[in-house]
C-alpha cells in the first residue's frame, strides 16, 4: 500500500510539473561579427546579417523565475574590408576586397530567465530578463568575396581580380582549418511575453572561446552576435 501511495505521489507530481512545462518554436533575426587579433594586430570586422530557428522549452523553478533550454540553427559569420598599400621601390600594390564568411551552428542554449508581471496574476503579460551559457558547434560555413590587386610599376599599371568561393574548414590546424569546431559563450537579454503565449525578445550573445585555430595570444578570434526573435509557448 506504501509503495502505490509513493509511485501515486510521484505520478501526480511529475504530471503536475509536466503541465507547467512549456514548449516554443524561435524564428529570429542575427547580426554577426568577430573581434580578436591576427599576428598581434587587433582585427575588428563588419556585421553580417542571418538567422536562427530552433525551439526551446520553459521549466518553471519557483515564482518569477524559470530556466529555458533550447536547441537551433544559428547562421552567423563576419565581414571583412581590403584596403592595404604595400611600396617597394618603384613597385606599389593596392589591395582593396570584401569579403563575407557565413557560419552555421547548431547551438544549445540555457538561460535562467526572471519574468517582471504586469499584472497581479502570474497569468498575465510580463517583461523578461534573462542570461546564461551556450555551446555551438559548427555545421558548415563558406567565405565568398572579391580581391582586387593594382600594381604599378614605374609609371606602368597592371590590375588583377581575384573571385573568393571557398567552403569554411573547421579543426584545430591553423595551416589546413578556418575556425575551430567548437564556441562556447555567454548570452544576455530582454523581452516581453503577452498573455496569449507569443514572445518578443532581443539577445547579445558573446563568444568566450578563442575560436582561432590554433590560438594563442597573439591569434584570437571571438564571435559576437546581436538577434530578435520572435517564439510561441504553447500551453
Amino acid at each position: 500500500m506504501k509503495r502505490i501511495l509513493c509511485f501515486t505521489l510521484l505520478l501526480f507530481s511529475f504530471t503536475s510539473l509536466s503541465a507547467q512545462v512549456r514548449f516554443a518554436p524561435e524564428f529570429g533575426y542575427n547580426s554577426a561579427s568577430v573581434s580578436g587579433k591576427i599576428n598581434g594586430q587587433s582585427v575588428d570586422t563588419k556585421r553580417v546579417p542571418g538567422f536562427k530557428a530552433g525551439f526551446f522549452t520553459e521549466i518553471p523553478l519557483v515564482k518569477a523565475l524559470v530556466l529555458q533550454a533550447g536547441l537551433s540553427y544559428s547562421r552567423k559569420g563576419y565581414r571583412e574590408t581590403i584596403d592595404e598599400l604595400a611600396t617597394n621601390g618603384q613597385v606599389q600594390m593596392k589591395l582593396t576586397g570584401d569579403i563575407k564568411t557565413k557560419i552555421g551552428y547548431a547551438e544549445l542554449p540555457v538561460n535562467l530567465v526572471y519574468k517582471v508581471y504586469m499584472g497581479l496574476e502570474d497569468t498575465g503579460s510580463c517583461f523578461m530578463f534573462f542570461a546564461g551559457p551556450y555551446v555551438g558547434r559548427v555545421l558548415h560555413g563558406r567565405t565568398k568575396g572579391v580581391i582586387q590587386a593594382f600594381q604599378t610599376n614605374a609609371g606602368i599599371g597592371i590590375m588583377h581580380t581575384y573571385n573568393i568561393d571557398e567552403s569554411t574548414s573547421a579543426g584545430n590546424d591553423p595551416d589546413f582549418n578556418n575556425i575551430r569546431p567548437w564556441d562556447v559563450g555567454l548570452n544576455i537579454g530582454v523581452g516581453y511575453e503577452f498573455a496569449f503565449g507569443l514572445v518578443v525578445r532581443g539577445q547579445y550573445g558573446l563568444g568566450l572561446s578563442n575560436s582561432f585555430p590554433g590560438g594563442s595570444p597573439s591569434n584570437s578570434m571571438r564571435t559576437s552576435n546581436m538577434s530578435l526573435s520572435l517564439a510561441y509557448l504553447i500551453p
